[in-house]
């Protein structure tokens, strides 16, 4: 399987709610905005990513609970940067 990063300027600048809507509209794809407002459409991780980032994940998660550090958060969760 070949995959190729797909990047689509937009004519103007898409909201957090246009964003999420997209995506919740298109669970297939997975939608990024970078700092500059640029959409991006990640094709999926392929098998081999996939085993290590689950293996990866569940130990940070395993981890940070030992240590009762916080939260650990999955690769496609959204966030919203605040820039101060």
């Amino acid at each position: 399987m070949t995959s190729e990063k797909i990047t689509v300027q937009s004519l103007y600048t898409v909201t957090d709610e246009e964003l999420m809507l997209m995506s919740s509209q298109n669970p297939e794809v997975r939608f990024e905005r970078n700092a500059n407002g640029t959409l991006e459409i990640m094709p999926p991780t392929g098998g081999i990513s996939g085993n290590r980032e689950i293996k990866a994940g569940a130990y940070l998660l395993n981890w940070v609970e030992s240590q009762d550090l916080g939260e650990v958060f999955g690769p496609s969760t959204g966030f919203i940067a605040v820039l101060t």
